[in-house]
C-alpha cells in the first residue's frame, strides 16, 4: 500500500476510473479526470516536470 493511497481512492478522496502500472510507477485517473501518479521518476515518468521518485500519489499538471 502506497502511503496516503487507500482502497481505490486518492488524495483528493475521489473514486478512481481507472489505473495503469509501469516499471516502478503507477498512475490513477480520478472520477474528475484527474491524473495521480507515484513511484520511480527517474526518466521524468511521472509527468510532474521533475526527476524525483515520489511515495506518494501527486496530482499530474494538465497539457497547456
Amino acid at each position: 500500500v502506497v502511503r496516503g493511497w487507500r482502497s481505490g481512492v486518492c488524495p483528493s478522496e475521489r473514486p478512481l476510473k481507472q489505473s495503469a502500472l509501469g516499471d516502478g510507477y503507477a498512475c490513477g485517473l480520478d472520477t474528475r479526470k484527474t491524473v495521480w501518479c507515484w513511484g520511480s521518476n527517474n526518466a521524468g515518468q511521472l509527468g510532474v516536470g521533475d526527476t524525483l521518485p515520489r511515495i506518494e500519489p501527486v496530482q499530474v499538471p494538465r497539457p497547456e
